[in-house]
This record gives structure tokens, C-alpha cells and sequence, in this order.
């Protein structure tokens, strides 16, 4: 059973999907795993504890599973599927949900089609320098990141 703090929490996961334009059960399916104190959890068990249909597991997981936020496990000689957080996906999850707000290819495709209207042009250079800037940060972010959080090398 679910307690209210860890119910609290799903529920704030999902609505942090929701607002990222994602499923709010995929948020909440995310945010039981991460809590959840257990290596992997059957999709029975994430229905159960989240008082949610199978179907609607499964559509979450499926998501989830896309975006390489979990990994399926098969238990050799049990039909049941069972989901764990896959590794690095907290990475993942980061990169999907500013490639979310980073819209650079609409913003260049606005300016292409709408940049010769006087009014609408400095909206739309504004849009794509803005864009432009936060995608190309972010891929510099993406990189270093792994790098500075990697174990310094022992000392001799």
C-alpha cells in the first residue's frame, strides 16, 4: 500500500509530466519507481499501488520504456513484466524535458515563413536567438555533464 507521502509524491511527479506536455501516469508510474524500495516492480503491482487499470500502466510504461526512462525485466519462467529505472535515465529525462522547451526547428521554420511580415519579425528573431541559444547551451551541457560528475582518477 501506498503511503500519503509517496502518494504525494507520484502525484507530484505526474503533474510535473503534465506540464512538460507528457501523461500524467507516466509521471506518476516515474515517480513510484524512483521511491519505490525495490529493485523492479510488476505492472500488476505498479496498477495496484497506484490505484490505476492495467491499460493505463501499460501505455505508461510503453512511454516511459520509449523515452529510455525504464528497462523491461522477464523473470525466466514467469509471464509477469517488470520495470526498473534504467541506468542514466535521470540524464534522460533532463534532455527530454528541455528538448521539450527548446523548440529551435519551430522557431526557424516560423522565421522562414512569417519573417518577412514587419510586425511579426522582430517577435520571430527574438524567438529563434532565444531558441538557438538555449539548444546550443544545452547540447554543451549534455556533454560536460557525465564528464564533471565522472570519479576523479585515484591519487598515487
Amino acid at each position: 500500500m501506498v503511503d500519503r507521502d509517496e502518494l504525494q509524491f507520484t502525484e507530484e511527479m505526474g503533474a510535473f509530466f503534465e506540464r512538460s506536455g507528457s501523461p500524467r501516469m507516466a509521471g506518476r508510474v516515474w515517480g513510484y519507481l524512483l521511491i519505490v524500495d525495490a529493485e523492479q516492480v510488476s505492472a500488476a503491482d505498479l496498477a495496484e499501488a497506484l490505484d490505476a487499470s492495467p491499460s493505463s500502466i501499460s501505455a505508461a510504461t510503453r512511454l516511459l520504456l520509449g523515452l529510455g526512462l525504464l528497462d523491461r525485466i522477464r523473470m525466466p519462467g514467469e509471464r509477469r513484466e517488470y520495470f526498473t529505472i534504467h541506468h542514466g535515465a535521470i540524464l534522460n529525462l533532463v534532455r527530454y524535458q528541455l528538448e521539450a522547451l527548446t523548440p529551435k526547428r519551430m522557431a526557424a521554420r516560423a522565421l522562414e515563413l512569417f519573417g518577412e511580415r514587419d510586425v511579426a519579425r522582430p517577435h520571430l528573431d527574438e524567438l529563434h536567438e532565444v531558441y538557438t541559444w538555449f539548444a546550443d547551451e544545452f547540447a554543451a551541457l549534455m556533454d560536460r555533464f557525465p564528464m564533471e560528475r565522472a570519479p576523479a582518477p585515484p591519487r598515487e
